[in-house]
C-alpha cells in the first residue's frame, strides 16, 4: 500500500487501487476534462498570474485521458466523501446532487477561460457559490 504524505507520479487508477475500501474522509479531485487541453498546452499567459502565484513552465504530457465512470467508481470506493471539480465536462453515474460553483470574479475578461467552474459536492445537497478571483 502507498504511504500518505509522499508524493507519487503515477497513474491514480493505478495508485486508488492500493487503497482499502473508504480508506480517505474526503477526495478533492479536478481531473483533465478535454483532451485538447494539451494540444493547445501553455503555461497560462505569464509568468505571475493576477493574484501573484508564480507559474512554472510545466512540459507537454504524453497522455491526457479525460476519466471515465470507471475513474469515478473507483474514486467513490476509496473515499467517503468527494469534490470533483469540472463536473459539468463529465458523464459519471450516480452524482450527488451537491454543487459548488466557483465565481472566478473575471465575467468577460479572458474570453477563452470559463468565467467559473462547477464541482460536484457529496457532502452537500443543495447549490454554494464560493466567489474568488
Amino acid at each position: 500500500m502507498l504511504e500518505l504524505n509522499k508524493l507519487y507520479h503515477m497513474d491514480c487508477m493505478e495508485g486508488m487501487a492500493q487503497f482499502p475500501d473508504k480508506y480517505f474522509d474526503l477526495a478533492i479531485v479536478d481531473p483533465p476534462y478535454f483532451a485538447e487541453a494539451n494540444l493547445h498546452y501553455h503555461n497560462g499567459g505569464g509568468v505571475v498570474s493576477g493574484t501573484g502565484v508564480r507559474r512554472r513552465n510545466y512540459r507537454k504530457s504524453s497522455a491526457w485521458n479525460v476519466p471515465d465512470n470507471a475513474y469515478y467508481e473507483e474514486l467513490k470506493r476509496v473515499s467517503r466523501e468527494q469534490i470533483i471539480f469540472g463536473i459539468n465536462y463529465f458523464v459519471f453515474n450516480g452524482v450527488p446532487p451537491g454543487r459548488i460553483v466557483w465565481d472566478k470574479q473575471r465575467a468577460g475578461l479572458i474570453k477563452s477561460f470559463s468565467d467559473g467552474e462547477i464541482a460536484s459536492c457529496s457532502l452537500i445537497k443543495s447549490v454554494r457559490i464560493f466567489r474568488y478571483r
